[in-house]
């Protein structure tokens, strides 16, 4: 598995939304990109996503900017990376196979469990911190 650049990208601005919180309430869209490096037309897409997903909320006007929705450890990253990602899965197989056609089905099925449960359990607070293994 492969994570793509919106996945990568929106849990960096997560991280930064996360991370400055208790300094500064709204992030720019344009302070996110240059900490995400990305560009304010890519970020912004991402970030409708996340805000339709209940994940940040935005506010308009020269003062506008990002904010995260919930607390830090009420989003894991399992939660932002399958917003993102439309779903964390190793292969197709898992949805579009049968047992009966495909061989694979059953591991990679596991496999996409296993990943799901670690990222279920690791908060934006704890990557935050650096306590990601805690």
């Amino acid at each position: 598995m492969k994570l793509s650049t919106k996945g990568r990208y929106g849990l960096k601005a997560m991280y930064f939304l996360a991370k400055f919180q208790s300094e500064k309430q709204v992030i720019s869209i344009s302070e996110l990109s240059k900490l995400t490096q990305t560009s304010d037309a890519y970020l912004e897409k991402i970030m409708s996503k996340l805000k339709k997903n209940g994940l940040v909320k935005s506010y308009r006007g020269a003062s506008g900017g990002y904010v995260l929705a919930k607390n830090t450890n009420l989003i894991t990253i399992g939660e932002i990376l399958n917003v993102l990602e439309d779903g964390l899965l190793v292969s197709d197989c898992t949805t579009k196979c049968t047992e009966k056609t495909c061989p694979n089905k059953n591991i990679f099925k596991f496999i996409d469990g296993e990943i799901n449960k670690v990222l279920n359990k690791i908060t934006l607070k704890q990557m935050v911190e650096g306590k990601e293994h805690e």
